[in-house]
């Protein structure tokens, strides 16, 4: 039987996936299969909505497009949405989320017990695909409460010494 391409690339990539260790802002850590940045834009067939909120922006405020000339689709958006919750469930690993009840014994846990905090962070890191630097540049209020946390930190510190 003859191989497909698809199939002697795979072969020849020996892909297999990488599960990593995601630390949400509550401190538990879950284990993801790590996305990849370019499966995830394929599959949207066009930049995340977060990215393109923020190209309009730039737009607006450098004069290429008036405000209110752009109107997102309230439909796409949705559509992204709902693509993004998939991914998510289907790149979660341990333990696997799942949309209703969890079976304990296969490891699941149900999104409705996920706290908001870590629900956000664990979009963002799917949506960046898994990369945190991405996630700094795409999702900046992140880096914000990053470096007000750092800074509270630092000053407490100075102040008990």
């Amino acid at each position: 039987m003859t191989m497909t391409a698809a199939e002697r690339y795979r072969e020849q990539r020996q892909i297999q996936p990488e599960i990593v260790d995601v630390t949400a802002p509550s401190g538990f850590v879950f284990q993801f299969q790590k996305p990849s940045k370019f499966s995830l834009l394929f599959r949207y067939n066009h930049m995340p909505t977060v990215a393109a909120n923020g190209a309009v922006q730039k737009w607006i405020e450098q004069g290429v497009i008036k405000e209110g000339d752009f109107a997102p689709d309230q439909a796409a958006a949705i559509d992204e949405s709902l693509r993004l919750r998939d991914r998510v469930l289907e790149l979660s690993y341990s333990p696997k989320l799942v949309v209703g009840t969890a079976d304990f014994a296969k490891d699941e846990m149900s999104t409705d017990d996920l706290s908001d905090d870590d629900a956000t962070y664990l979009f963002q890191w799917v949506a960046a695909g898994g990369d945190e630097s991405v996630m700094l540049s795409t999702f900046p209020e992140r880096q914000r409460q990053d470096t007000l946390a750092k800074f509270s930190r630092k000053k407490q510190r100075t102040a008990t010494k």
